[in-house]
């Protein structure tokens, strides 16, 4: 389990560095912009691109941050990934 300053600060990174949130269930859900995931007290809200426009959310996803078993930096310019 990660805390929110754990994710926040991944959030945070400058410059901005895409990161994948890896859950127990063994899913992944890439974060490829700052803009498209709010952190909170017991979850994260993580909006999924739309393939049109990568900077805005086509739909969304609540993960508990219980359920975040790994954080792992990605490439710039990675391909939207999220199972």
């Amino acid at each position: 389990m990660f805390s929110v300053n754990e994710i926040v600060k991944h959030v945070r990174k400058a410059p901005f560095t895409p990161f994948r949130l890896v859950t127990s269930a063994g899913e992944s859900f890439d974060v490829l912009h700052p803009e498209l995931i709010m952190v909170g007290n017991r979850t994260v809200t993580i909006g999924l691109p739309d393939p049109k426009n990568p900077l805005v959310y086509d739909d969304q996803i609540w993960i508990a941050l219980m359920h975040i078993t790994a954080i792992q930096e990605l490439p710039v310019g990675s391909p939207t990934g999220g199972n």
